[in-house]
């Protein structure tokens, strides 16, 4: 029997990136498992945290379906990984906190228990690196910058994921692909996107160090695990790098293309990107 696993894509995905959630979800079934989604679910909370001191009430909301689903969640975004997993490590520190989000659960007939497990998509692809190794009929002749989601890996002692500062799960599964992970200067650093609502131009500078740094190096193109890494590297690319644009692409979709699926299968539209395929697809 397939394990069931909630698919939980977040607000910026769901709304903006939906090709990287189609991509997830056809290469999470390929690998056996029933995808499903969370019922009348919110968004995560992430970005309400220091407006309000409510904002654990979105998470503890979303945990508290899972928690009745009785299934683990898959993530796609590092800001909701980070808030889910943070938010329980809060709650079974704080017993008087969670009762006070009991509490206001009730009213809904829900109960949060900790700890629903919770994971974001590199985890469950790493799990799962034989089996994808064995799946691949077409081996990519690309050098790939790997961008990681840094609140997938950061705080550690919460996380607990590869290395929280020299993280090396994204070049385990690109060189599955036969593509070579491409390292470059500002590998290990942030993006930038964690800023945008608060200081644009200060996003918008760590974005254009990090694309210049990833075009030194010699890469065909960039590869994101997160809505929020690809807004600003790939979205809002045009407001700070004013040069070629620089393709970039989602985890599950290079995967896709390894599998020996379609880009169009895989939801890619960018022009740059389907200039480069079309040499070797």
């Amino acid at each position: 029997m397939s394990e069931t696993i909630i698919l939980y894509p977040g607000c910026l995905v769901s709304y903006r990136f939906p090709e990287y959630e189609a991509a997830a979800k056809l290469l999470l079934q390929h690998l056996g498992y029933n995808v499903t989604s969370l019922p009348h679910a919110l968004c995560c909370g992430s970005f309400l945290e220091g407006s309000t001191p409510n904002w654990i009430n979105y998470t503890a909301y979303n945990l508290a379906l899972a928690a009745k689903m009785q299934s683990p969640l898959v993530t796609l975004c590092g800001g909701c990984t980070n808030a889910f997993k943070r938010v329980q490590h809060m709650l079974l520190a704080e017993p008087q906190l969670l009762s006070l989000v009991n509490a206001r659960l009730a009213r809904l007939n829900l109960k949060l228990e900790p700890v629903v497990p919770v994971q974001h998509l590199i985890q469950i692809l790493l799990t799962r690196h034989k089996d994808l190794q064995e799946m691949v009929t077409r081996f990519l002749p690309f050098k790939v910058a790997p961008v990681y989601p840094c609140q997938v890996f950061r705080p550690g002692n919460i996380m607990n994921f590869d290395h929280p500062l020299r993280p090396s799960s994204l070049l385990q599964l690109i060189t599955l692909t036969g593509a070579t992970a491409q390292n470059y200067s500002q590998e290990y650093q942030c993006c930038g996107s964690s800023l945008y609502m608060v200081d644009p131009q200060m996003a918008f500078t760590m974005g254009k160090i990090k694309i210049e740094s990833m075009i030194a190096s010699g890469a065909d193109f960039a590869l994101t695990a997160c809505g929020n890494c690809h807004l600003l590297l790939q979205r809002l690319q045009s407001r700070y790098h004013h040069g070629i644009p620089f393709p970039v692409i989602f985890l599950p979709q290079l995967i896709g293309l390894a599998l020996g699926w379609s880009p169009s299968r895989m939801g890619i539209a960018n022009p740059q990107l389907r200039r480069l395929l079309t040499n070797v697809i």
